[in-house]
């Protein structure tokens, strides 16, 4: 099973053999790169109170084994790109 929060940003989550859940989300746009630990560890702890506002009896009970961050890119007119981009 999957859970999908569609509000903006949004939080998906789902379970994982072994009684593991992935969850991830809480995507925001920005105009510039964010670089640190720092950084990742903050959206972590969002995540995770995100995740325990869905289910209060997990309060406590979780934690991450592992963690990342990515960026998702966009050009200004929205169109997909093949090879390398130049504007014009």
């Amino acid at each position: 099973m999957m859970i999908w929060e569609t509000a903006r940003p949004y939080l998906y989550a789902r379970k994982t053999p072994g009684n593991r859940i992935i969850i991830g989300g809480l995507d925001e746009s920005t105009g510039y790169l964010r670089k640190g630990i720092q950084f990742i560890l903050n959206n972590r702890e969002k995540i995770i109170k995100q995740l325990v506002n869905l289910f209060p009896e997990l309060e406590n009970r979780i934690w991450a084994d592992y963690y990342w961050g990515a960026l998702f890119f966009e050009i200004h007119d929205g169109l997909p790109t093949a090879g390398m981009y130049r504007p014009s």
